[in-house]
């Protein structure tokens, strides 16, 4: 038995389901609006601190390890520093 709240459809025959596809994707959206949002914010207040606009990257991502061993993970994959400007790298 499954502890979703309709157990008669399996849950990769209710992915597929273009209805069930919007009305899964409204939260995602919502959320990508809102940290597209607060990061936008955070890149105003950095460059406000005198911080390079073309310096600073803002991307947002889903958590997959927890917060900061995402962030070293995509800063490694990315090579980053933050000691470094972006244009050292």
């Amino acid at each position: 038995m499954s502890n979703l709240p309709f157990p008669s459809i399996s849950w990769m025959k209710l992915k597929q389901s273009p209805k069930a596809k919007a009305w899964l994707g409204k939260p995602t959206r919502r959320n990508n609006e809102a940290a597209r949002q607060l990061l936008d914010g955070s890149k105003r207040k950095m460059t406000a601190f005198g911080f390079s606009d073309g310096d600073i990257e803002i991307t947002a991502r889903p958590r997959m390890l927890g917060v900061a061993k995402d962030i070293m993970e995509y800063s490694t994959a990315k090579s980053f520093d933050a000691r470094k400007k972006a244009s050292e790298i």
